[in-house]
């Protein structure tokens, strides 16, 4: 059930009276059913999250069902792998021990399997619209 204007006023009506605590449903709803505020009745009794929404904050809810809407959107999430990997080369010079195990590498003679993972990074970017 949606609050209506209606139901707005005889509410607003209801805490003029200053004959109850607001939070106090209950008694929110016999005092609505006293004055013949049927429908405030009804709303509050179906609608405690969307009351409660109301009375704190003097604004309506979004959907009926007490939660707001969330909007989704694309996003691209990139996965970053680091996996690691210490070999022993014998070499003249750092850089040469370096240019060697590349070389290596890229020959396939070192595998960086899941068993030398190292950690991993997750980061979302929106994605551009289709």
């Amino acid at each position: 059930m949606k609050m209506t204007e209606k139901i707005k006023s005889d509410l607003l009506y209801v805490r003029s009276t200053g004959l109850t605590n607001m939070f106090d449903r209950n008694a929110v709803r016999r005092i609505a059913h006293e004055f013949g505020f049927s429908e405030l009745e009804q709303y509050v009794r179906e609608n405690p999250k969307a009351y409660a929404h109301f009375i704190l904050t003097g604004e309506d809810l979004p959907d009926e069902g007490g939660e707001k809407p969330k909007t989704k959107k694309l996003y691209r999430v990139t996965i970053t792998e680091t996996r690691k990997r210490t070999v022993t080369e014998e070499a003249e010079c750092a850089e040469a021990a370096e240019r060697q195990v590349q070389e290596d590498w890229e020959e396939c003679l070192y595998l960086l399997d899941k068993s030398v993972f190292s950690s991993a990074t997750f980061h979302a970017e929106p994605a551009e619209e289709e």
